[in-house]
């Protein structure tokens, strides 16, 4: 039965593969030794029956004097016509007439108690017709005993590779369970542990697994704090305009009021209502589009008529101020994209430099195309500072300068720029110096 836990799980598949690859193993190196074993005595033998055959027997020698000349542990039977002439004293085998018949001069016949011999034959005609037939017994004892080692070795061996990778396997999950342990004391209000790095510089993959799991306790963090700030962003800008509303109404109600004071009453009421809206339509501009349902509403676009409708909206603001608009480069420009989003893009951009720009000052666009399409806004405003470069995306951010009654906001406009930029898997940059301007490139 496979185990549950994924430690015991990889132990034991683990030492299945193991064990199978050490019994093949042994079962393999057994057979190449028992083929080698089986040429070699093949070999031997043959050679031993050659040397008789030429060497002694033409020399009619003893066959007592045969041995000395045999450096090999065999056993020999010489056989002339129909009778054995000589024969040393350790030959004996069963039924020896069933060898003279052999259809290959060598073979090995196994025996009772897995005890193998070998025996070669080879069949002369001078100085004689007859035989040399030379036997080695049990052949493969080596074998056997390799074998029998094998069976003693192995079991160990396997035990010895369970305990090394039981220790192994244990110091992985040790990391692991360190994981597992702080994850389980993550909660939404608590980011505030962190896994320690393992000091082996050997467990890279380890330490890679860590350190992207901080990292990602490090971006939830990030993303929690945001999410609370924007809740509270949310909560402020929302309850502003309604309690003013509201301030206004009790007021009005309180006492009866002449119809100028009513007038003036509910014209506070809309701008505190269009207020709400406005934030409302870019909250839900934020929150309606995802990277798998923009592609939905892409439309053709004219990107250069989208700029000039936005430009022609602001023509009022810009005299009011004295701003001068300087269109230094603008290209018509077709573009397969989701056209709202597009025009709410150079919208809040012309609104911001607007916004944020002294009187008697200039802002340059230029819209052009080369390998992409390039939309660049330059005004001489307030600026950002540095510091607050990397937070001014955030929704409901706003830089402190700019956080007074005279500059109406909710610090959305930029995040609805970004949005709108990623969705069309564009690239924004922002390059600004304080007090002296700003200037923001768009690359579709």
């Amino acid at each position: 039965m496979i185990p549950r836990k994924l430690k015991y799980r990889i132990l034991f598949w683990f030492i299945t593969i193991i064990s199978t690859v050490v019994i093949l193993f042994s079962i393999l190196l057994y057979f190449i030794l028992e083929t080698t074993i089986n040429k070699e005595v093949h070999k031997r033998l043959s050679n031993q029956a050659i040397y008789i055959h030429e060497h002694i027997l033409d020399k009619e020698e003893k066959l007592k004097n045969i041995k000395k000349h045999v450096h090999f542990d065999v056993e020999i039977l010489i056989r002339k016509e129909e009778e054995i002439i000589q024969k040393t004293k350790g030959f004996s085998f069963d039924n020896i007439e069933s060898l003279y018949d052999l259809e290959k001069p060598f073979k090995i016949i196994e025996k009772d108690n897995f005890i193998e011999d070998a025996v070669y034959i080879k069949k002369i005609s001078e100085p004689f017709n007859g035989v040399v037939l030379i036997l080695k017994k049990n052949v493969h004892l080596e074998a056997e005993k390799i074998k029998e080692i094998l069976w003693i070795l192995n079991p160990i061996l396997l035990l010895f590779i369970l305990f090394i990778s039981y220790k192994f396997i244990d110091k992985i999950f040790i990391s692991i369970r360190d994981v597992s342990r702080v994850a389980k004391d993550i909660s939404i209000t608590n980011f505030s542990k962190t896994i320690p790095l393992p000091k082996d510089d050997d467990d890279d993959e380890i330490k890679e697994l860590i350190e992207s799991f901080n990292n990602m306790i490090e971006r939830l963090k990030k993303g929690i704090d945001n999410l609370d700030r924007f809740n509270s962003d949310v909560s402020h800008e929302l309850k502003t305009p309604l309690t003013v509303i509201r301030g206004e109404v009790e007021v009005t109600l309180k006492n009866k009021r002449s119809s100028k004071e009513y007038i003036n009453s509910l014209k506070t009421i809309l701008f505190e209502t269009m207020q709400l809206e406005e934030i409302v339509e870019n909250l839900l501009l934020l929150t309606k589009y995802s990277k798998e349902s923009i592609q939905e509403t892409f439309n053709t676009c004219n990107l250069d008529g989208l700029l000039l409708d936005v430009i022609y909206k602001y023509k009022r603001d810009l005299t009011k101020k004295s701003i001068s608009l300087n269109i230094s480069q603008l290209e018509n420009i077709v573009y397969k994209g989701n056209c709202q989003l597009l025009s709410s893009i150079f919208l809040n951009l012309l609104d911001n430099a607007i916004k944020y720009s002294e009187v008697n000052t200039n802002i340059t666009i230029e819209l052009y195309k080369d390998e992409n399409i390039h939309f660049i806004i330059k005004d001489e405003g307030i600026g950002i500072p540095k510091s607050e470069l990397e937070n001014i995306l955030d929704r409901f951010y706003r830089v402190e300068k700019s956080r007074n009654k005279k500059i109406k906001g909710f610090g959305l406009g930029l995040s609805i720029v970004k949005n709108g930029v990623e969705l069309h898997s564009g690239e924004l940059e922002i390059f600004s110096i304080e007090n002296k301007g700003t200037t923001i490139h768009i690359v579709l």
